[in-house]
């Protein structure tokens, strides 16, 4: 999957200071154009009414290391995914599993500018879990 995330050039707030004052602020963006690379495969166990899947995702940051900041702390992702359904005749069962695996990025100047950008210079870390667990089923009405 492509994103045209170079469209994204700042992040400019239009307020109004005291005494009505129109004042901009802008956060440079200058995000970079990415490709995403998503696989999957779920093999299905007709004798249990069940499958089970599998994922993986690697979704690269659009954002420069001159960008980074803890408004988006992002890196290189590597996601991986497992999950399953099972069926109970008219109900079903189904469970994921997602894990974003630890990521650390530092972050870095500008060309020629070692003091102001970016804002807050450090080193983000990034990981995260997530799971989910649904149940399905058809309520009422007949069977035709």
């Amino acid at each position: 999957m492509w994103m045209g995330w170079s469209s994204i050039k700042s992040l400019d707030i239009h307020a109004t200071a005291s005494g009505d004052m129109p004042v901009v602020l802008s956060s440079p963006r200058n995000y970079d154009d990415t490709w995403t690379v998503r696989v999957g495969a779920e093999y299905a166990l007709p004798k249990w009414h069940a499958a089970v899947r599998a994922g993986y995702m690697y979704d690269p940051t659009p954002i420069p290391s001159t960008a980074l900041g803890p408004d988006l702390p992002d890196a290189n992702r590597h996601v991986v995914s497992v999950g399953g359904s099972m069926q109970f005749g008219d109900y079903g069962v189904h469970l994921g599993l997602m894990g974003l695996l630890p990521v650390s990025r530092d972050t870095a100047p500008a060309t020629g500018d070692t003091q102001f950008t970016p804002e807050f210079h450090g080193t983000y870390r990034i990981e995260a879990f997530v799971a989910s667990l649904s149940v399905t089923g058809k309520f009422g009405g007949t069977a035709r």
